[in-house]
């Protein structure tokens, strides 16, 4: 797909006997880090601060981590080896929303939150691994426990790197455009915690209507990451614009001659037509 934010890939993987049996590894993550420098979390709010001070995208493990035999293996077999604490320190900030049979391994209040989690991403069963991007968009998911460690990693990073692109390039922006990016990212973020707001009521989502609202806030969502896309890809599309006239304009053309004149204009023109589809964006808001 074109676009870069809102690029969503699912990878399925069916769960079959890859690792052999099973051991006992209870992962039981800190209640009070914030997920960073490799280390898990169930505090999510303070992941979602971290992610954003940092732009790194979150992980959600969803997991079972006193009972779910493919949990455990992915903590024995990938989480806790040195490879991924490096991959993980330097990429991604850690949460785990915990479903265990011992209800002591979560704390009251997140096991509430978790409970809601699950049914607001539909999480059919254990583990499920959500990516997120920094201000809190999906952008993929990874089901099932059956992943040798590299091959995850792989398939972490197929599904973030497109939002460290995108991060590469808002910090790139000069400043009329990255007022135009600002007004859409507060444009998103006020949506996103008028959909909090709602949520926290605890509607049922079972009921038809209360699905209907829940899936228009997505819309409205997805509608702006579809605006901060086609930004971010004029920006991209000008600047490579601006690069070929620079290395045009480097051989020294002759621009008393018309003809050399007239195609200085043309490049020009391509720049002011999406300078207006730019513009344009902001009309549409």
């Amino acid at each position: 797909m074109k676009t870069l934010w809102t690029s969503v890939v699912i990878v399925g993987v069916i769960i079959g006997s890859c690792f052999g049996t099973t051991t006992n590894v209870i992962n039981s993550p800190s209640t009070t880090e914030n997920g960073g420098d490799g280390v898990w979390t169930q505090d999510l709010d303070a992941a979602k601060k971290l992610a954003k001070e940092t732009g790194h995208p979150l992980l959600l493990n969803f997991t079972g981590s006193d009972w779910c035999g493919w949990c455990m293996r992915m903590n024995e077999q990938v989480f806790s080896t040195m490879e991924w604490k490096y991959y993980a320190k330097n990429n991604l900030v850690l949460v785990t929303i915990d479903f265990p049979q011992k209800n002591s391994l979560v704390p009251a209040n997140f096991a509430m939150r978790n409970s809601a989690l699950q049914r607001y991403y539909k999480i059919k069963g254990y583990p499920t691994y959500i990516l997120l991007s920094s201000d809190g968009r999906e952008l993929g998911r990874l089901v099932g426990g059956c992943h040798p460690l590299q091959n995850f990693i792989d398939s972490v990073s197929k599904i973030v790197n497109p939002e460290l692109i995108a991060n590469e390039q808002i910090a790139k922006l000069g400043d009329t455009d990255k007022m135009t990016y600002d007004v859409f990212a507060r444009e998103r973020e006020e949506i996103q915690d008028e959909l909090q707001a709602w949520l926290d009521t605890k509607p049922n989502l079972v009921n038809a209507l209360m699905k209907r609202k829940h899936d228009d806030f997505y819309k409205r969502i997805d509608a702006v990451g579809k605006k901060i896309d086609t930004l971010l890809n004029l920006v991209q599309e000008r600047t490579k614009i601006q690069e070929e006239l620079q290395a045009w304009l480097d051989t020294k053309p002759n621009l008393q001659n018309a003809l050399i004149k007239s195609k200085q204009g043309d490049f020009q023109k391509r720049i002011d037509v999406v300078n207006k589809k730019i513009g344009a964006l902001i009309e549409k808001r």
